[in-house]
């Protein structure tokens, strides 16, 4: 008896179950959401050297200046402000000629570090200098390099002129008065190197002219030596 009584208690609780109607106040309303709004990506440009060349007034005579990079020095004179440049670094392409004295192995081969250095001058009086057609002389010396300078590597240059470096500061094209600067004018002399770590020693020397209008070697403008580390 109470086995009967039991299946028909869930029998009607079934029944209830299956024909009761849904309680609205249990209903869930969804409610029309909008597509978020699409969040805008700032453009990440490729990351350039800073220039510097906004800094320098070009000279009439000289190739346009290309003052970009990491300035390693700047170097003071009675009559110019000479500001070194690591212009970029790199990888040799191709081995240099150059092999040592004792082995014959290739001293500068394929793969070496590289760097574009350049030497921006200023004029820092407040009289027209004239230097002539007389390149500013540059070169170097390193502990690691067994010769007496360091060498402009020649299989660079494809490289070295892509950057708008010049090895001469002076356009001959250009139409001016060559060696002519003005008061705060600049102009630039670059080289493609080796980079090795520990200081270089770098011999620079510029002869002006003197009353008559003769290259004054006896008295330069400047001569002097100084000592850049460059790290790799």
């Amino acid at each position: 008896m109470r086995k009967l009584i039991t299946v028909a208690v869930a029998g009607s609780l079934i029944g209830l179950t299956a024909c009761t109607a849904p309680d609205k106040s249990k209903e869930t309303t969804t409610s029309k959401t909008e597509a978020p709004t699409p969040t805008k990506t700032k453009k990440v440009e490729p990351e350039t050297p800073k220039s510097n060349s906004g800094e320098f007034t070009n000279a009439a005579f000289a190739y346009p200046i290309v003052a970009d990079g990491e300035v390693v020095k700047t170097i003071e004179t009675e009559k110019f402000t000479i500001t070194v440049f690591r212009t970029a670094t790199g990888v040799t392409d191709a081995d240099e000629r150059y092999k040592d004295p004792d082995t014959g192995v290739l001293l500068l081969p394929a793969g070496t570090p590289r760097m574009a250095v350049n030497f921006v001058l200023t004029n820092n009086t407040t009289e027209t200098l004239d230097i002539g057609t007389i390149s500013l002389q540059i070169s170097g010396t390193h502990p690691d390099w067994p010769f007496s300078s360091i060498p402009y590597l020649e299989e660079s240059t494809d490289w070295f002129e892509g950057l708008g470096l010049h090895r001469s500061e002076i356009d001959f094209g250009a139409d001016a008065e060559m060696g002519i600067i003005a008061p705060k004018e600049s102009f630039a002399q670059s080289s493609v190197w080796p980079l090795w770590d520990g200081p270089y020693n770098i011999e620079m020397k510029l002869v002006g002219k003197d009353s008559e209008g003769n290259l004054d070697h006896d008295n330069p403008l400047f001569d002097l030596t100084e000592q850049i580390t460059f790290k790799p």
